[in-house]
């Protein structure tokens, strides 16, 4: 399970908030073994989503405007871009990939199965 330590670096208020947000994103990211690569990476990305949040900067700017002087920031959801919405998906796939047992049975029934018989 990833919790708000495990982003190094980062305020644990922010850290809550990031893991809060990007939890229905990718609702695997607490079943993610300690060891597992896909751990890491899952790390690495909240960790630079987080640094990004915290600094506030430009990409984050929703409309600007001069006079009176005023900044728009996105909402929280917007944290996560595309990008590493999707990147936080693929590692779901990848760990439920790796869990699951074979789905269904070969050959399916039919002349298939006559000429194949599946024994068990």
């Amino acid at each position: 399970m990833i919790e708000a330590a495990d982003l190094t670096g980062i305020d644990e208020d922010l850290a809550l908030h990031v893991l809060a947000v990007a939890r229905p994103i990718a609702p695997c990211l607490s079943n993610l073994a300690a060891d597992s690569p896909e751990r890491a990476t899952a790390i690495a990305i909240l960790k630079r989503v987080a640094k990004d949040v915290g600094a506030r900067g430009s990409r984050h700017i929703k409309s600007q405007r001069i006079g009176p002087a005023g900044v728009d920031y996105d909402t929280t959801a917007a944290w996560f871009s595309p990008q590493d919405a999707d990147a936080l998906r693929a590692l779901c796939t990848v760990a439920d990939a790796s869990n699951r047992a074979p789905v269904g049975h070969f050959p399916v029934p039919g002349l298939t199965a006559r000429l194949w018989p599946e024994t068990y």
